[in-house]
């Protein structure tokens, strides 16, 4: 099975951070988003995938050269955002050669079990299989009593819905999807599924998650949240890098120098300097960036490159 991953937003819920780098590419325990996601869809058996970008797309273009993770990425270069749909769609081609396909957003971390989820998608052959769970302030998706979704976003109220769930970023799609999908134009998934649950001839099946980590890191609080929560509280986001003791995560090429002291968590970026008694506390720091002797950095995400001086 192929897989899609999402990647052209502008990333507009993450400024300031995105004015400096595209969402898929800012830094997760030393190494960008992206390549956390293309390394989980390995380890799960999948060999291809496609990449879409459109906001600082030079950038993602540069990192999927070098991206190292075992998986061989197709790019669409989107001139014009396309929106979700239009970027399946220009993928057709690339999507075509195989049954089904997984979509995964270019924002989201998880431990679900995609695998196991993948199996039950295949076993119930829908157009459509959403992985849901349930985190109620997201909980807008409809289920009817024999797991097919029947609403989205609470746009066609049905009165047989027996539960409602929240939508992971994550999907299985068989490629067929593509005939609903408008060649080269720009279009949203939503509104394609919801003709597809009028009609009812094709069923978009719900494929329900639980006990997992997950977190949605499109927003600069959810972000620092999921440092803290990796790093303090020793959430497994992610699976293949293991948390440290301390709660101060440091990259390759980082330099500390004495008096140096930590507190509550740090992540620490590539070929950073952390000079003479500068106090990090709660903080994110990206690439090549100089604390200065006797700053401190409390509460804070540190872009890439600057230099933080006392005072």
């Amino acid at each position: 099975m192929k897989a899609i991953v999402l990647a052209a937003g502008y990333g507009t819920r993450l400024v300031p951070l995105s004015n400096y780098l595209p969402k898929p590419l800012i830094p997760v325990l030393g190494k960008p988003l992206l390549w956390h996601i293309l390394t989980r869809l390995k380890a799960c058996g999948i060999n291809e995938a496609g990449v879409n970008m459109h906001h600082h797309a030079d950038m993602v273009q540069e990192f999927l050269k070098t991206q190292n993770t075992g998986i061989h990425v197709t790019v669409s270069h989107e001139p014009e955002i396309l929106g979700v749909a239009g970027g399946i769609g220009a993928f057709r081609e690339f999507v075509r050669t195989e049954e089904s396909f997984l979509l995964h957003n270019g924002d989201v971390l998880s431990t679900i079990p995609l695998e196991q989820m993948a199996a039950t998608f295949l076993s119930r052959r829908p157009l459509i299989g959403m992985v849901l769970h349930d985190c109620p302030p997201y909980n807008n998706v409809c289920i009817a009593q024999d797991g097919s979704i029947c609403d989205l976003r609470d746009t066609l109220r049905p009165s047989f819905a027996v539960r409602r769930l929240a939508y992971t970023g994550i999907a299985f799609m068989n490629s067929k999807i593509i005939d609903f999908i408008p060649d080269q134009k720009a279009c949203d998934l939503i509104p394609i599924c919801l003709d597809i649950i009028r009609e009812g001839k094709y069923q978009i099946e719900a494929l329900i998650a639980k006990g997992h980590a997950w977190c949605d890191m499109g927003t600069v609080q959810s972000y620092f949240e999921a440092h803290r929560d990796m790093l303090i509280h020793k959430k497994k986001l992610i699976e293949n890098i293991d948390m440290p003791d301390s709660g101060v995560h440091l990259a390759e090429n980082v330099v500390v120098e004495e008096g140096v002291t930590f507190s509550g968590f740090a992540s620490v970026g590539r070929r950073c300097v952390l000079k003479r008694n500068c106090k990090i506390h709660n903080a994110i720091i990206w690439d090549n960036v100089i604390i200065s002797e006797n700053a401190v950095v409390k509460n804070a995400i540190i872009g890439r490159g600057f230099q933080v001086n006392a005072g």
